[in-house]
């Protein structure tokens, strides 16, 4: 199994664990967060493939971890969401609000609304985590394009000591100066 690959599955796997905790209905608190765990699974599928790619990795890599960890935990997560949705949720509620917004609750089939939030639901956390793919590679990876770590403090030159100003040009300064 590739690293991009494998990031991607563990930073899913993440997101779509605790994406999962949002659609639970007695967790409402999570709800108002519900975003954040995208990011978090992209910028730590970032992380996992920064800390084990032999070479440094670019925004790209990023961009596709993170995408290919939306993916996976997305799926994760809207699975989660059918089963609450078809077993645990009382469909009246549903009814209930339908009417109050004034159309007919017939016309609307609670089996083809949910599927539609659900995907409307996996395009918003795949965006988002590419966000956090983006995200985590630009703060992760240190490397240089070469593969060498950050550049030296003093860039070659030497630490410390006092400024001495340059002497003077042998002529002085000014107009006057030959």
């Amino acid at each position: 199994m590739s690293n991009r690959v494998r990031a991607s599955l563990i930073g899913g796997g993440v997101m779509g664990g605790l994406s999962a905790l949002t659609v639970v209905p007695q967790v409402p608190f999570i709800r108002v967060i519900c975003c954040i765990w995208a990011i978090i699974g992209g910028g730590l599928a970032a992380y996992l493939y920064v800390k084990n790619a032999p070479t440094p990795a670019r925004v790209g890599d990023g961009a596709i971890v993170g995408t290919l960890s939306g993916v996976f935990g997305a799926l994760i997560a809207f699975a989660a969401f059918l089963l609450v949705s078809f077993y645990v949720v009382d469909r009246t509620l549903f009814e209930e609000s339908i009417r109050r917004a004034g159309l007919n609750p017939e016309q609307f089939s609670y089996s083809m609304i949910i599927p539609l939030v659900g995907v409307l639901a996996i395009i918003v956390q795949v965006v988002l985590s590419l966000v956090g793919g983006i995200i985590g590679v630009s703060i992760f990876e240190k490397r240089g394009e070469d593969g060498s770590g950050p550049p030296p403090p003093y860039y070659g030159g030497t630490p410390g000591g006092a400024y001495t100003s340059p002497p003077p040009p042998p002529g002085g300064y000014g107009p006057d100066a030959q």
